[in-house]
């Protein structure tokens, strides 16, 4: 079975409305299918904490075959536009602040990285939504604040895009074995001002976005 895993009631609602035979389990959880594969669709709540919790429910819940978390985010490129789609190729936590750990994405202490074999497949497949393949960071605050944008493109400075649970899925997947994708929709542009109130406008369109995108990966996939 596929899990999905999105943050808010809009995203969780915009790939609901794509699922056949869509039903509630005992547990709260969605259960139905694309195309002829089986999914269990959860809402985790915003930020790392909840969204470990809901991997972990879902990994003794059912047996998972694959975890996709979906939804929104910010850019952080002047070459990505809202609607467009961000695939996570390595997925790290801007927020973790010990003496010694290392930051950036080529390091396995707090970044994790989808498996290549499984990217590869995923980029292959053809859509029309505007595509970015990338690293991506996480952390619990919405950043909108100059100084907060600063830091993370000071350390991060590849990142493609910011949101809340990614890297906390990651690394939750990572110790369960799981294979995991992140496939995330921009509702804002985080390095612009203002990018706060875009992202109340354009949160409904950019999750309709990442669930049509992830529902046609799914469909095509060999998984």
């Amino acid at each position: 079975m596929i899990a999905i895993i999105a943050a808010m009631d809009e995203e969780v609602n915009a790939f609901k409305d794509l699922m056949t035979d869509c039903h509630l389990d005992d547990n709260g959880l969605y259960l139905g299918k694309i195309k002829n594969k089986e999914v269990v669709l959860a809402k985790s709540g915003v930020g790392k904490v909840e969204a470990a919790i809901t991997v972990t429910r879902l990994y003794y819940l059912y047996d998972l075959s694959l975890i996709i978390n979906i939804g929104s985010a910010g850019a952080l490129k002047d070459n990505i536009a809202i609607g467009d789609v961000v695939i996570g190729s390595d997925i790290a936590f801007h927020d973790v602040e010990v003496p010694g750990w290392p930051k950036g994405f080529e390091q396995d202490v707090t970044c994790y990285h989808c498996d290549k074999a499984l990217l590869a497949k995923v980029k292959e497949i053809k859509t029309d939504l505007n595509c970015h393949y990338g690293p991506m960071v996480s952390g619990d605050a919405f950043v909108c604040k100059d100084d907060q944008v600063e830091k993370i493109l000071k350390e991060f400075p590849e990142a493609l895009c910011v949101e809340m649970e990614a890297a906390s899925i990651a690394k939750t997947a990572t110790y369960f074995k799981l294979p995991f994708l992140i496939f995330r929709s921009i509702s804002d542009i985080t390095i612009k001002e203002g990018n706060e109130v875009d992202f109340d406008i354009f949160l409904v369109a950019a999750s309709k976005n990442s669930a049509s995108f992830t529902a046609k990966i799914i469909k095509e996939l060999d998984i």
